[in-house]
């Protein structure tokens, strides 16, 4: 399915629209339309009805206020990085701005690097311009998708075709000087036009400002084209006998020739359909984007949505199925655990969960069999008993002595280190233990006693019967 691209030059009373096709690569002229108007309904009219067929879906769209409505600036940064400079942009072409930043809305072109920095252009247009020239397009909810500015969409457009080179366009609103630089922008003017033909002040400005251009050009170099509404063969017959050597620029699409007065409509149209973001403008972006793509998005948002929401509820069930068999299982299980218990607990009432109540019970019988010296923890008395016999005539106190399968560990207090490697020694001598260990020795709090703490290792038959 082919594309359209339509591109609308909109002058004070005058509309042209361009229509072109798009498919494989190959442009082809569909229409070219001009109309007179006399305000905005009966604009909104014409652009519903000029379009053959009505605007459709793929169509892309493109427009442009002229220069002198919008506040150009190039803006420097000593940084290259993207996001630093958009960031800062819109605060310095404030503070180089003649009305209240608030007021405008800002677009900037892509930025280019340089050896100290970043360079950047930027374009502030006051929102009540945007406001009026939008208000035809949404009466009728029309597509407008590229809102540029003279002579940036020109160059978007037809820059290529150009390449180096001065590009002078005259409408029923302004005349634009624009020295183009590899099919961009390198710098332009624009002056005012009244009526239906330039007057010989507006020419004689042209003429000087072409003049400076191509000086700076150098060598004069590149050609001077001349094209838009008021671009007549008497015009330029006046400006070459002027001096400049200037040529009327054409346009030759599938097989069509296009005259100056369409060509700045045919370069919207192509303007639309490709991605210039380094040589032009879009100021349908923030508050004033497109919003019927919007609602297609919104409207992609909503598909999703639903399928989310699908998919949730689906795990939620496939959830709460999981949960229950898994409640099912636990009843069981508890079931039978209460069942065990009884028999092994017999005439015991269930006071608390089962579990907990059976880890309470195993553990009173383990200490139970600990204190009867039963299953495999060492006997406590004949550990006792040997520590009394072997240091009964060294006077020491026992605060703490604990045993586990493999190793006691005592703390207690006596009168000197002396009798702590006296003990060391004799219990280190007994069957029950191992290797004695002094694992820690210092003095007490008073001064007057010295706490210690014993490493026993217990034997093969250690505290055992």
């Amino acid at each position: 399915m082919a594309n359209r691209l339509i591109g609308v030059e909109i002058t004070p009373r005058t509309i042209r629209l361009a229509v072109l096709g798009q498919h494989r690569g190959v442009i082809t002229v569909t229409a070219l339309e001009q109309r007179p108007y006399a305000d905005a309904d009966e604009l909104s009219d014409l652009l519903e009805t000029m379009v053959p067929d009505g605007f459709q879906l793929t169509d892309r769209v493109a427009t442009a206020l002229p220069a002198g409505h919008a506040y150009m600036r190039s803006l420097q940064f000593p940084f290259k990085e993207r996001r630093k400079i958009m960031a800062a942009a819109p605060f310095e072409l404030a503070s180089q701005l003649p009305v209240a930043p608030e007021e405008c809305h800002t677009a900037l072109l892509t930025p280019q690097d340089y050896a100290e920095g970043t360079r950047v252009v930027a374009a502030a247009v006051p929102k009540t311009t945007i406001d009026a020239l939008l208000e035809p397009f949404q009466r009728n909810r029309l597509p407008l998708h590229i809102l540029d500015l003279m002579p940036h969409a020109l160059a978007g457009g037809i820059g290529d075709t150009i390449g180096t080179g001065l590009l002078i366009c005259l409408n029923e609103s302004e005349a634009t000087v624009a020295r183009l630089d590899g099919g961009q922008v390198a710098e332009h003017r624009h002056f005012p036009v009244e009526g239906q033909e330039p007057t010989p002040e507006l020419v004689g400005q042209l003429l000087r400002e072409a003049a400076a251009c191509r000086h700076r050009m150098g060598n004069e170099q590149g050609p001077t084209f001349l094209t838009g509404a008021l671009a007549t063969p008497q015009l330029l017959e006046q400006m070459r006998s002027q001096g400049l050597p200037a040529q009327l620029f054409t346009l030759h699409l599938g097989h069509r020739d296009i005259s100056p007065a369409f060509v700045p409509a045919v370069a919207l149209a192509l303007r639309a359909g490709a991605k210039v973001d380094d040589r032009c403008f879009n100021l349908r972006q923030g508050i004033y984007a497109f919003r019927g793509e919007a609602a297609a998005f919104r409207k992609t948002l909503y598909v999703f949505g639903g399928l989310f929401g699908a998919s949730l509820l689906l795990f939620a069930m496939a959830t709460a199925l999981d949960y229950r068999e898994k409640h099912r299982q636990a009843d069981v299980l508890l079931q039978q655990m209460t069942r065990q218990y009884r028999e092994t607990f017999p005439g015991s009432t269930i006071t608390v969960d089962v579990p907990l109540q059976m880890q309470s019970k195993l553990q009173e019988l383990r200490n139970r069999a600990t204190a009867l010296g039963i299953g495999s923890q060492p006997q406590v008395l004949p550990i006792l008993k040997e520590l009394s016999s072997l240091t009964e005539r060294i006077p020491y106190e026992v605060e703490d002595l604990s045993c586990d399968q493999a190793t006691c560990s005592l703390i207690g207090k006596t009168d000197s280190f002396e009798a702590v490697n006296r003990i060391k020694e004799l219990l280190g001598a007994s069957a029950l233990f191992g290797k004695a260990e002094v694992a820690e020795t210092r003095k007490g709090v008073d001064g007057s006693r010295i706490e210690f703490r014993l490493r026993l290792p217990l034997t093969a038959t250690g505290g055992k019967p």
